[in-house]
């Protein structure tokens, strides 16, 4: 049965490596990536000093009473975070029993050199059916230039929806932004020179499925009033890379009591 364990608990460890390491590798350097690298790294290290920790624990009490502590807290953590993960499962890309939105807000999430990654792509994809669905509303592609991109998110956002059939006239950039804050904020400002009072007319969110509820109180706390998150589906090779930064995200933010 340990020698299963064991084994489990090898392949475990080089599985979080590789995710880690990959996602590295290919540039997207985050909490999401970091952290099973460290999780896969870390596991690693007790199968091989096991032995010689065990030894160490037992040359005093109080060292195991502290493992035991750091054990109990890690699977509260871990406890958490699946509870966590299952909350976001439930959320999906329906539409909400709201009002017509007169505005559509498309948050940013990364490009590939000139395109929008798989991510964003899906976003701009449940952003086009919506489009379709309620023709009057307008659509404002959100998204500053990240050090690494060679275009603004805005501006790549804007020319897929062009490709895929989105009028011109339907379409306002917002390209300064570099967070869901921001991202909100600036957009209420284009969308108060287009006619559209955030604070009191309706206004939907089309983001991934796992950001929803955090962009949904974001907008309420930056003055949108009206507002419904509607969620995107996440591509399965980032899905859970992108579920545990979006943790991480909540937890930081509950901890700067900004949620």
């Amino acid at each position: 049965m340990l020698r299963m364990l064991n084994i489990l608990t090898a392949m475990l460890a080089v599985l979080l490596m590789l995710n880690g390491a990959v996602w590295m590798v290919l540039g997207k350097v985050n909490a999401g990536t970091l952290l099973p690298l460290g999780l896969g790294v870390g596991l690693a290290a007790w199968l091989l000093f096991r032995r010689r920790w065990q030894g160490w624990l037992a040359q005093a009490r109080w060292r195991r009473w502290c493992w035991r502590l750091v054990l109990l807290l890690f699977a509260v953590w871990l406890a958490g975070l699946l509870a966590f993960m299952l909350q976001l499962a439930r959320h999906g890309g329906s539409e909400p029993a709201t009002p017509a939105p007169l505005a559509i807000v498309v948050l940013g999430s990364g490009l590939e050199g000139r395109e929008p990654a798989p991510l964003l792509r899906a976003r701009l994809d449940r952003a086009r059916q919506l489009a379709q669905q309620h023709p009057h509303s307008l659509l404002i592609v959100s998204g500053g230039q990240g050090w690494s991109e060679e275009i603004s998110e805005a501006e790549a956002m804007q020319a897929y929806l062009l490709r895929h059939g989105v009028a011109a006239a339907r379409i306002r950039q917002e390209d300064r932004s570099t967070s869901t804050e921001e991202n909100l904020l600036y957009s209420a400002r284009v969308l108060q020179s287009a006619g559209v009072l955030v604070s009191q007319q309706p206004v939907w969110l089309v983001t991934s499925d796992f950001h929803v509820l955090r962009a949904q109180r974001i907008a309420r706390a930056a003055g949108y009033g009206e507002v419904a998150a509607i969620g995107a589906p996440t591509p399965l090779p980032v899905r859970y890379n992108a579920w545990l930064r979006e943790y991480l995200a909540w937890l930081s933010s509950w901890l700067l009591g900004e949620l």
